[in-house]
This record gives structure tokens, C-alpha cells and sequence, in this order.
């Protein structure tokens, strides 16, 4: 991502680095950043926040690029370097890092044209050190051949990878301790953070039964009146225009994650009308949600696979958006469904189906087969490869054409 912000840097006024808590951001604006103002900085019983509150033009005065770090706090300093750019369009002056969208004062500019926005996710396995990185994945839409490569991954350490999650300061924790920060971040989000947005405050335990719920349901299309059920029964009666002030912050606070539905055609209109499939935003809180360890996860692994796809998902969603692509899922009338669909702005597109165990692979691969076989019947564009992403194993190319790949030989 460090890459991609020097690009920005040089084509954009400022750059706004958004994304959950404790995922890197000031961390990573700080490599780039020659000056900085903290608006959450306590000293002086929060005089920062106050300052840029009530003053944000001083606050954004600094050498460039200066880094406004939580500038959603006071949402005027949106503005203020918005206007500040318009006076004086030179590029890379800003960056401005936030872990929370605010609604309850929205911005007046949306800064369209200069700031542009990135979204910084948990770390993948790549940048955590857990992926040789042997295959490419942007390099599969060059019809490349692949290079045999043999993963040394096995299903225990992937369990304790889900637990630990892509955390940066998770991971140097050891594996029998590693769940212990992915629960308090729920706890936290129980408590005070999924009020952060608007400042309305909710009921914990509803808000803890509804992630309960998303991970219950993690990678599936679940509906709104589910899950409405489901913490309902648990949690006493909540309303759907509840729940849906509910999912919309936990949005709001990057923790929920949906993967919109894909068509052939880009004026489809079924791509609006497919129901999004939902993740949390790290594998690490499905499983603290769901009250597991790795230990139970290599005992279930219907709900290991459910985890499993939720990493991988996250690994393809950063992965993606360093070479300008993005991702959907596929399900269509019949039932055929794809796990994800890789699609690049030329219309260029990868089917991949996600198997954490290999010896699901040609169950994966018949699917992937049908459902490009169903694109050429159609007279659709066909997919330009066809991917099995897997826990382990050898990454190689089937007789078939499909590409076999493990998640930790990956990368983007």
C-alpha cells in the first residue's frame, strides 16, 4: 500500500487513508507524512480536538505532506483542506486518516477530483510474512504459465492465523494467546465504538448478537430479516429499521464487509438486485465472535471453511485494489454460484472458487468449468482465467486449464 500512496500523492491533493481500528493507518501515513497533527491527543484535557474544532485552518498549517491523523473528530477539517487545496493546488499536501465515517456532521465537499480516498485493510498473509508471494495474482490475466510451487502451510497453522488475524501488533503475540486482543476489540465495539458514528447509543448485547449472527452467517448472502430473527430470539425483539442503523454503522466503522453481486453486462441491472455476501472485516473476529479457538476450528471444518474464505477474501479485496481491480461474488438463478469474481476496468475477469480442503478441488474446478462454459453460451465474455484458491498443497495448472493455488503463495 506504501506504493500505492506515493502514486496518489503525486496525482491528488491529499489522500484520506480510511479503515477499522488498529489496522496501521497513522503507522503507515507517518512513512510518508513530513509534519503531523493528533486531533485525539489527550494532553491538555483534549485541547487538539478542541483546536480543530473550533479553528481548523491553523490545524492543517504544517509541512507537507501534513498528516491530520482521526480528522473525522471535527469533521470542518475536511473542508478546511478541501478549500485549502483549491487555493493552492499543488499535489501531496494532505493526509488524512480516520476509523470511523461520521454521519452526524457530514462534510460540506465531498473533495471530488482532490483527495482521493484508499481503503487500508488488516494485514494479508503476504505482508505478515505467512506467503512466499511465489504467484502473482495479476500475472493469471496474462495467460502466464505456473510455475509449480509447493506451499509449506498446514490446517493448524492456518486455524492460528485465522485466531491471530492480520493485526500488526497481533503478530508477535504467541498463538496461545493471540485471541486475546481480537475479543477485546469486539468488546469494544460492543461497548462504545458502534455508537461512534452518529453518537447514538445501542444495546450491547444485541450488538454482540448480531456479530454473533454475521459470523454465524460469515460468506453467505444473508438477509436482513435473518438476522433480525436471530438476535431477536437471543436478545428480545429488534426492529428492522434498528437493525439496519445497526449494520450501517458497523459499516461506517469498516467491520462489515459485503461483496456485491456480479453480471456480465456493466448496465445489468442484476448486478444491484444480487444480495450482497458478508464478511467481518478479519477473519480474527469471526472466530472471537464465535466464542472458538484453532483448537475447535481443525474440529468443525464446515465453520473453518466459512473462516477460511473470510481470510482469503480479505487477502483478494487488498490485493485487488493494487492493480485497479474489483471484487464481487457470483450466483445466478439456477443456484450456480462463484465465491469471488476478479474483474478489471477493461472488462477483463477470473472466477475463483475458495476450498480450504484440496481434496475438494475437483468439485471446485467442475464448477468453475460450468460456469464458464455457461458464459460462452451466452455469448458473454468469457473469464480470463479460472482460479481454486486452497489452504495447501502444490500451486500448479490442472489438465483442465484451472489454476490451483495455495493462500499462502500468494500475492498481489
Amino acid at each position: 500500500m506504501d506504493g500505492l500512496i506515493d502514486e496518489l500523492l503525486e496525482a491528488f491533493g491529499a489522500i484520506s487513508i480510511e479503515g477499522p481500528k488498529f489496522c496501521g493507518k497513522t503507522w503507515i501515513a507517518l512513512n510518508h507524512a513530513q509534519s503531523v497533527f493528533y486531533a485525539m491527543d489527550p494532553e491538555g484535557n483534549f485541547a487538539n480536538r478542541q483546536l480543530a474544532q473550533l479553528n481548523p485552518s491553523k490545524v492543517i498549517q504544517g509541512e507537507s505532506p501534513r498528516l491530520i491523523d482521526e480528522w473525522q473528530v471535527a469533521p470542518g477539517l475536511w473542508d478546511a483542506v478541501r478549500f485549502s487545496i483549491d487555493r493552492q493546488p499543488h499535489k501531496g499536501r494532505f493526509l488524512l486518516t480516520g476509523s470511523t465515517a461520521p454521519v452526524a456532521e457530514k462534510p460540506l465537499h465531498s473533495g471530488t477530483g482532490r483527495i482521493a480516498r484508499i481503503y487500508l485493510r488488516p494485514l494479508t498473509l503476504f505482508e505478515s510474512g505467512e506467503s512466499s508471494g511465489a504467484i502473482q495474482l495479476h500475472t493469471l490475466f496474462d495467460e502466464q504459465a505456473l510455475e509449480p510451487t509447493a506451499s509449506s502451510s498446514d490446517l493448524e497453522a492456518l486455524a492460528n492465523l485465522c485466531v491471530k488475524g492480520g493485526w500488526p501488533e497481533n503478530q508477535d503475540t504467541p498463538d496461545n494467546r493471540a485471541a486475546r486482543m481480537p475479543t477485546h476489540y469486539l468488546e469494544a465495539i460492543y461497548t462504545s465504538d458502534i455508537s461512534s458514528p452518529d453518537g447514538i447509543a445501542r444495546d450491547p448485547k444485541k450488538v454482540a448478537a448480531l456479530l454473533r449472527a454475521l459470523a454465524r452467517n460469515n460468506a453467505t448472502m444473508v438477509s436482513n430479516t435473518s438476522l433480525k430473527q436471530d438476535v431477536s430470539q437471543r436478545e428480545g425483539m429488534l426492529s428492522a429499521p434498528t437493525l439496519a442503523s445497526y449494520l450501517e454503522s458497523l459499516k461506517r466503522i469498516f467491520i462489515l464487509e459485503e461483496l456485491p453481486g456480479w453480471a456480465p453486462d456493466i448496465r445489468s441491472k442484476r448486478r444491484s438486485r444480487t444480495s450482497p455476501k458478508r464478511y467481518l472485516v478479519d477473519p480474527s473476529l469471526t472466530v472471537a465472535a464465535l466464542g472458538a479457538s484453532a483448537e475447535r476450528l481443525l474440529v468443525d471444518m464446515p465453520t473453518f471453511g466459512q473462516v477460511f474464505e473470510g481470510l482469503c477474501v480479505r487477502d483478494l479485496l487488498v490485493y485487488c485494489s493494487l492493480f485497479d481491480a474489483t471484487l464481487h461474488h457470483y450466483h445466478d438463478e439456477s443456484g450456480l454460484e462463484v465465491d469471488a469474481i476478479i474483474e478489471r476496468r477493461n472488462g477483463d475477469f477470473g472466477a475463483v472458487e475458495i476450498k480450504l480442503n484440496a481434496g475438494h478441488e475437483n468439485l471446485a474446478a467442475a464448477s468453475l468449468t460450468k460456469f464458464q462454459a455457461k458464459m460462452r453460451s451466452a455469448g458473454a465474455r468469457t473469464p480470463s482465467f479460472l482460479l481454486i484458491i486452497t489452504g495447501g498443497g502444490l500451486a500448479y495448472q490442472r489438465d483442465d486449464g484451472v489454476f490451483v493455488v495455495p493462500i499462502t503463495c500468494l500475492r498481489n
